[in-house]
């Protein structure tokens, strides 16, 4: 087991210091690598170091054309963590041509400044494995519950495209389950759960097995909330099951489950534009909605801490920190940036104290 301090005996070492804030460091391992329509690289990493961007590339046998996964702001774990990355993760990075790789001629891993600082980064047991290609899903996938309510709410009501019938379980079953079995083993995004208000689960697990048989918990949700998502990066499983905690003598009722895409969960900005797209538009921030917006900055020359300020009127604290939006309720609605005419201006026309004015 890679988490396992213990099997760790012999690792490569890497000492950082970005004197000046900049900078970058790492290793390379001149490997050719046959790459397949799916693949996992994956190393197991721990370390003591601020938050940095933790880089692994591939690049072609030309070495011109290079193909990464950059993960920003990597939050080094002090314990042994393994790092996984498949074939879907991989961006281009630079290079004359961004013709999908078919041969890599080496394998970096490379650490470079965000928040700067120095540290130690150890890293252990990389792995390159085949895996199956991701193919969408076609089929009818076997739904079964472990109780059902009547005849018209069983459990492939759960999954019927219809929001006005739903899966219901009997109210004398506190611990119903339900179960959604491909057939095969399949790739997904994660879940998006409509339970219907007024008869919500205290709380579920979310199961996955790959035979049908034996169980693996990746979820623990308490409480419910009439709509949820739940990402489930590179998650391969036959079969799905929610195992669910009822309010004692009722019912819970499951408008809808739908199976997310890969692409849903590929990282935080991608699960988050997934959910903002089956919102109203306005519900969430420009940029969640893969719209450009213009920012500018508050603060002092010079100052260790600014702000950013939207044309929208959305104030970023500070780096890495929370935003401040307004919305407006009136008695009947909720009205956003989107439904408004949005005026700028700087104090007195020139000083550096800008205003956002929304009228709608």
């Amino acid at each position: 087991d890679p988490r396992d301090p213990k099997n760790h005996r012999s690792v490569l070492r890497i000492d950082i210091d970005f004197v000046s804030g900049g900078g970058f460091g790492g290793v390379r391992l001149t490997q050719p690598l046959e790459l397949p329509p799916n693949f996992e690289l994956s190393f197991a990493i721990r370390g003591e170091l601020p938050s940095n961007n933790l880089e692994l590339k591939l690049d072609d046998p030309s070495g011109q054309n290079v193909w990464w996964v950059n993960r920003r702001r990597f939050d080094f774990p002090r314990a042994w963590k393994r790092v996984v990355s498949r074939r879907q993760h991989f961006e281009f990075a630079w290079g004359p041509s961004n013709k999908p790789l078919s041969q890599a001629r080496s394998v970096e891993i490379v650490i470079a400044s965000a928040e700067g600082g120095r540290g130690t980064v150890y890293l252990d047991d990389l792995q390159f494995r085949a895996m199956s290609e991701n193919a969408a899903y076609v089929g009818a996938p076997q739904i079964s519950a472990t109780s059902s309510a009547s005849a018209s709410s069983l459990g492939s009501a759960a999954m019927d495209e219809d929001r006005e019938t739903s899966w219901r379980s009997r109210s004398d079953d506190d611990a119903p389950k339900l179960t959604i079995d491909f057939g095969a083993v399949q790739n997904y995004g994660g879940l998006m759960l409509d339970w219907k208000p007024g008869q919500l689960p205290l709380g579920y697990g979310v199961e996955l097995s790959t035979d049908g048989e034996q169980w693996t918990p990746v979820r623990q949700v308490a409480p419910a909330c009439p709509r949820q998502f739940i990402a489930l990066p590179d998650v391969e499983a036959r079969a799905i099951r929610l195992s669910i905690d009822a309010p004692t003598n009722r019912s819970v009722a499951l408008r809808e489950l739908e199976i997310l895409p890969l692409e849903a969960a590929k990282d935080a900005n991608a699960f988050a534009a997934e959910i903002a797209r089956r919102a109203p538009r306005g519900s969430f921030p420009r940029a969640t909605c893969d719209e450009a917006g213009f920012w500018t900055i508050v603060g002092t020359p010079g100052d260790d801490h600014e702000a950013l300020f939207s044309e929208d009127g959305v104030l970023e604290v500070d780096k890495r920190c929370f935003s401040i939006e307004p919305f407006l309720w009136t008695a009947d609605a909720l009205h956003t940036w989107a439904d408004a005419a949005a005026t700028q201006s700087l104090a007195e026309d020139c000083a550096p104290v800008p205003t956002v004015v929304r009228r709608h």
